[in-house]
Order: structure tokens, then sequence, then C-alpha cells
């Protein structure tokens, strides 16, 4: 895992740089971004890949705090900010599409709401937070299941997935490691 950059008052590289609403939102949203000025050009990983796991690192509304998403693009001219907190995901043990709605299982909120901290009024969590969060994954064949019918699902038919969910064989709680290679190890 790892934040994002803050953009300097002076500097010489111009870049598109995320608002907070563009991981905020519910979905990702490539047109949510300011410009900003960095003193040196800003890195790959700071960048939008698909491969990551965008979560707000804080917000004035504690609902709000650790929110995610994901891009399906990337987006090499997008930089994400220090308020924002990336994770790799490794494809092979959780699926994206997967992983988002895992995110916003009442058991992921009330670990995350639980342990953000406010000093100022804008709740925050860190990396050492996020990296212990448990949550729920099934062999990548129930994901991709899962994924598929909340996608047909309203909202009443999502409520009784998600009770079905915990009930699948092969289930795991998992907690996230942060490991060497700063990958979100599910």
């Amino acid at each position: 895992m790892r934040n994002g950059v803050s953009p300097s008052k002076k500097g010489s590289h111009a870049e598109k740089v995320l608002t907070l609403s563009a991981v905020t939102q519910g979905t990702f949203d490539p047109d949510a971004w300011k410009d900003g000025i960095f003193d040196e050009c800003p890195p790959a990983d700071k960048r939008i890949h698909t491969s990551e796991f965008y979560m707000c690192r804080g917000n004035g509304n504690k609902t709000l705090v650790g929110t995610a998403v994901y891009s399906a693009e990337d987006h090499y001219d997008l930089v994400f900010p220090d308020t924002v907190i990336a994770a790799h995901v490794d494809a092979n043990i959780v699926l994206m599409p997967y992983l988002f709605v895992a995110w916003k299982m009442p058991m992921v909120r009330e670990q995350i709401e639980s342990s953000a901290r406010t000093t100022n009024g804008t709740y925050k969590i860190n990396q050492t937070v996020l990296s212990n969060i448990e949550l729920v994954v099934p062999p990548i064949d129930k994901q991709a299941e899962f994924v598929s019918l909340v996608e047909q699902s309203d909202k009443s038919k999502f409520a009784g997935a998600n009770r079905n969910l915990s009930r699948c064989s092969g289930n795991q709680i998992v907690k996230q490691q942060s490991g060497a290679q700063n990958h979100l190890q599910l």
C-alpha cells in the first residue's frame, strides 16, 4: 500500500490530480480532477492503474473514510493525491469487482469506521489500519458468481445475496497483509 502525492505550491510539473470525489462517489470518476503543480514529475506508482484499489484516507464524513473504488482503465495522465491510499490487488486471489462489493459490506465498514480517528473534524485512517481489515474471500469462481448476481440484482435482491455469501462453502476470513512488494494480499 502507498499514499498518493501532494501537489506543491511551487514547481514546474503540471499534472491532473484526482479530487476525493473521484473515489468517494460509488464508482471511479476519471473526470473528477483539478490542476496540480509538482516539484518533480510524479512516478508511475502515483498514477491510476487497473490493478490498484483506491481508498479515501480522510474525510469529514466518517461514512466516506475508507470508501474505495477501482478504475476499469489505466489513466496515466491522472495522479492520485496524498488523501488517497492505493493497494495493488493480486487478481489470482481476489477479483477487483468482488473486492469493490465486499469492501462495502457492514463487516468491513464497521472495522474501518471504528478505526477512523480525528483531532480536527477530519476522520482519517492509515495503511496499518487498512492492512488489518478482515473480509470474506471465497474462491475465485464464487467471487465471479457473486459479482454476476450483484450486477443482475436490484438493492432488495442484493441484501439476500449478501446473506447467502456468508453461507458459501470454501469462504475464508483473511487479513490483508502488506508485503515487501506492496501488494494487497487477500
